[in-house]
C-alpha cells in the first residue's frame, strides 16, 4: 500500500455477528479526498435528510445511481428526497441510498462527501408504560378503551 492511502476499519457486535466496514479514502497526489456519512432517516418523511457545508466553495451533488431519488439545494446544501420514501416501497432495491456530495474549493480541489442513507421503517403507534396510550406518527394522542 503506497503512503498516501488511508484504510479505516471499524469493526462492532458480538462473536456470533460481528459488523465490518471498509472505508477507503485515496489522499494526495490528486488535491481530492473523500469522506463517509450515514444518516439513518425514517420513513414518509420530507424533511432536510443531509446538509453540505456550502462556505468552502462550490458543491453540486454528483450523478450517482440514487441520485435520481432526491434534490440537492446548491446554495443551501440541503439534500432532500424528491418524494417521502416508504420502507415497504423503496425507491430502488433496497432502503439504502448512497449520494456523492461534491466541494471544489478556489484552488480546484475536490472534497467528496459519499451520504449513505437508511431508510427505516416507523411502527405506526408507539405503546407507553401504562399501556393505555398510543401515539399515531404525528404524535396524536389516541386512548384505548377496554
Amino acid at each position: 500500500m503506497q503512503n498516501n492511502q488511508k484504510v479505516l476499519l471499524l469493526g462492532g457486535g458480538t462473536s456470533s455477528s460481528m459488523l465490518l466496514s471498509l472505508l477507503f479514502e485515496q489522499g494526495g497526489g490528486g488535491g481530492s479526498s473523500t469522506t463517509f456519512t450515514t444518516v439513518n432517516y425514517n420513513e414518509g418523511l420530507t424533511s432536510t435528510v443531509y446538509t453540505a457545508n456550502t462556505g468552502a466553495g462550490t458543491v453540486v451533488m454528483a450523478s450517482t445511481l440514487d441520485a435520481a431519488f432526491f434534490s440537492f439545494n446548491t446554495s443551501t446544501g440541503e439534500l432532500n428526497f424528491l418524494s417521502a420514501p416508504d420502507f415497504e416501497n423503496p425507491f430502488g432495491t433496497s432502503n439504502v441510498y448512497l449520494v456523492d456530495i461534491v466541494t471544489t474549493d478556489s484552488q480546484g480541489e475536490e472534497s467528496t462527501v459519499r451520504v449513505t442513507v437508511r431508510v427505516q421503517a416507523v411502527v405506526a403507534g408507539i405503546l407507553l408504560r401504562d399501556g393505555s396510550t398510543l401515539l399515531d406518527r404525528s404524535g396524536t394522542t389516541i386512548q384505548l378503551r377496554g
